[in-house]
């Protein structure tokens, strides 16, 4: 994972999981794009946190009864990753 700068910003090793860092410039535009596309469609025009995102899928959720939609951000993504454990808890989602 590397910031809007190009700097890496998030480590080989993930678990027991093995990530080979492949440097920014050998990263196809199309696949940075589709990822952010896909990820977090305003990467560029918010600070990290996107609140209409996080606000429908609470309510998109609450409305099914399911978790079917998820309302963070890459960088939301990025510090659950580099920070927290994989726990899956109330606690964790919203404290």
């Amino acid at each position: 994972m590397y910031d809007r700068t190009g700097e890496h910003v998030l480590y080989e090793i993930h678990g027991e999981e093995n990530r080979k860092i492949i440097p920014h410039e050998k990263i196809p535009d199309t696949a940075r794009v589709a990822t952010i596309a896909a990820e977090d469609d305003g990467f560029y025009s918010h600070y990290g946190i996107d609140p209409l995102a996080v606000l429908r899928a609470i309510f998109t959720n609450l409305k099914n009864n399911d978790a079917q939609q998820g309302g963070s951000t890459i960088t939301q993504q990025l510090a659950r990753n580099a920070f927290l454990t994989r726990e899956k808890t109330f606690r964790r989602k919203f404290l």
